[in-house]
């Protein structure tokens, strides 16, 4: 049986910012099913709850130090069990008992969210090496590491631990979920040192250096056994100079040991039969939920809930560009010229709240606007809207269409990355296809591809056809576990 620690810095339901924390939440527990036999490591912050998750300190374990640049950490280890699945917390008061995950309650990052990564990726290791001098269950043959945070575990793999009886066998493989410049964990030089690595990989070109600095992440590419991402696209998107953000050239030089794979969902939280979020459950034979949703929704966000009949069209996301705000921005004098209503959930830039707070009090009986996130609302507005914007200027996989199509609420996209991957448009004379889907990053092709949807909307036996197919899209874990437990077996 292969032994593999996933290795996050997010894991639901204990601490989540994003989407990794859904995909450590979830994969796991598909893998695990499928015979791998799975542990997660995860930092023990200070918002998890011990006594409602009956995490306990591993017994046995005797408090280590490691130290890093002038400064000695201590390493306290706690565990519990999550879906049969042994989660293992690394705890250090200092670093991580404190409020937030990566920022503090204003959104702004711990000035030593590097010594962070550093020290858990390395307090990993030190576990590693002394429970598996004598515990065989902490030799594993596989280190999934993710992102940035923890990908200083590739490096140390094959360096300061090769020799190490615990990694004797250990290959490691780095999911990047995010490539862009801000998580790629660039940092000065003198972070090498800090790290206990070696400044023989510090040179133009080399395999830590990246324009004069330290990238955390460049390093993981280098050494690492084996790299996927998150969608087939977004592996060839990042190998390119438009979305490489710094690291395509390194990423072509390794293009043999990188695969794109599919993230799924979890289909026992989205599962418009059984959500409690909804006001009433349907399924794709029983639509009527649908209808009463939809009146939920326009009443929640004070539109008038008796305008079911025109299209409903939802937003849930960040408010940052990469999300595509500047183009919905552009087109949305447009849109709102269309028989429709528009409900936005979330938060993000300054300048795109303000915006929607504007548009809001400018169409004010067509759209409501909430500058926050709510799980339970989201959730609504997946039960309720007819359809899903997501005009995303890059997605490495998204989640929100995979939820759409679960709940018949249609994907009107970008194709890039996972958008591309999952989501293929709607041809009314076959029948086939689960959304829509446009490729110029613009206003105008926002807008022209909504009037395709609309003309659909407007013919009910095409659009119950449209939503029923959504509703059939596989997005579970299924597939895509295989695919990584093949990637496991071949390294």
């Amino acid at each position: 049986m292969k032994k593999v620690a996933f290795i996050t810095t997010e894991m639901v339901p204990f601490a989540k910012v994003g989407g990794l924390g859904d995909v450590s939440g979830s994969l796991p527990i598909a893998l695990q099913k499928k015979g791998v036999k799975l542990s997660v490591f995860l930092p023990l912050y200070k918002q998890i709850d011990l006594k409602s998750h009956k995490i306990k300190k591993v017994k046995n374990w005797k408090t280590i130090s490691i130290i890093l640049g002038e400064n000695s950490y201590e390493i306290d280890l706690f565990t519990t069990k999550y879906s049969d699945i042994d989660i293992y917390f690394i705890a250090n008061e200092y670093l991580f008992g404190r409020d937030g995950v990566y920022t503090d309650k204003d959104g702004h990052g711990f000035m030593d969210n590097h010594i962070r990564d550093i020290f858990f990726s390395k307090a990993i290791m030190e576990v590693c090496k002394t429970l598996g001098e004598n515990d065989e269950s902490f030799r594993f043959d596989t280190l999934h590491i993710n992102d940035s945070h923890t990908a200083l575990i590739a490096p140390y793999l094959k360096t300061v631990y090769h020799s190490e009886k615990a990694f004797e066998n250990s290959k490691s493989v780095l999911t990047i979920h995010n490539l862009g410049s801000a998580y790629q964990g660039i940092h000065e030089s003198v972070e090498i040192k800090i790290a206990g690595l070696s400044y023989d990989y510090f040179y133009q070109g080399g395999p830590f250096e990246f324009y004069g600095k330290f990238n955390f992440l460049k390093a993981g590419i280098e050494f690492a056994d084996f790299i996927t991402t998150v969608s087939p696209t977004y592996a060839k998107e990042i190998q390119t100079p438009e979305l490489g953000e710094g690291l395509f050239g390194v990423l072509q030089e390794h293009k043999d040991k990188i695969v794109g794979i599919l993230n799924g969902i979890d289909e026992v939280e989205w599962n418009p039969e059984t959500d409690k979020s909804l006001v009433k459950n349907f399924s794709k034979e029983d639509l009527k939920g649908k209808t009463v949703n939809k009146k939920a929704v326009l009443e929640k966000f004070l539109l008038n809930r008796r305008a079911t009949k025109r299209a409903l069209i939802g937003v849930v996301t960040r408010l940052v560009e990469q999300k595509g705000m500047d183009i919905i921005q552009a087109a949305f004098d447009d849109i709102l010229a269309l028989d429709v209503n528009i409900v936005v959930l979330g938060m993000g830039q300054k300048k795109y709240e303000e915006m929607f707070k504007t548009l809001s009090e400018k169409y004010g009986n067509k759209v409501g606007v909430m500058i926050n996130y709510d799980n339970q609302i989201a959730h609504l507005i997946e039960g309720g809207a007819d359809i899903f914007l997501m005009p995303s200027r890059y997605e490495p996989c998204g989640l929100n269409q995979f939820y759409s199509l679960k709940y018949g609420t249609i994907p009107l996209v970008r194709g890039t990355g996972g958008l591309e991957d999952s989501i293929t448009n709607f041809n009314p004379e076959t029948g086939d296809g689960n959304g829509f889907k446009f490729y110029n990053y613009s206003g105008d092709a926002i807008v022209e591809k909504l009037k395709e949807a609309l003309d659909i909307y407007n013919k009910p036996k095409l659009w119950k056809k449209l939503v029923k197919n959504a509703m059939s899209y596989d997005s579970s874990w299924e597939k895509s576990a295989e695919l990584y437990i093949e990637i496991y077996n071949k390294i």
